[in-house]
C-alpha cells in the first residue's frame, strides 16, 4: 500500500521542499553524467584489441596463440643467447686465467 504523502501546508515549506527537490536533481544529473562517460569509456575499451590499442600484442586483450618454431629458430635462439652471455661475463673473467 502506498503512503499519501504529506505536502506543506505554507509557501515557506513549499519553498523548502522545492530547494530539497533541486539538490536532488542535480546531484543525480551529475551522477549520470559521470556514469555516461565511464559507460562510454568501457564501450571503447571493450572494442579494443592488441592491432588498435597501445598495448602490445602480448598484453593484448585475447589469448595469446602459441608461437610455433622451427629446429633452426630454436638454435638461433640458443645461439644468440649464448653469445649475449659471453658478452655479459668476458669483463668480470677478464684477468682470470684457467689453466687445464
Amino acid at each position: 500500500m502506498v503512503e499519501e504523502l504529506q505536502l506543506p501546508d505554507t509557501i515557506p515549506e513549499c519553498h523548502a521542499v522545492i530547494r530539497q527537490l533541486m539538490s536532488v536533481v542535480h546531484k543525480l544529473t551529475a551522477e549520470v553524467a559521470e556514469l555516461k562517460r565511464e559507460n562510454a569509456d568501457l564501450k571503447e575499451r571493450l572494442n579494443q584489441n592488441s592491432n588498435n590499442s597501445s598495448l602490445p600484442p602480448s598484453q593484448g586483450f585475447k589469448a595469446n596463440k602459441k608461437k610455433v618454431t622451427t629446429k633452426k629458430q630454436v638454435q638461433a635462439a640458443k645461439a644468440v643467447g649464448a653469445m649475449n652471455i659471453c658478452c655479459v661475463l668476458q669483463p668480470k673473467l677478464s684477468g682470470i686465467s684457467i689453466n687445464l
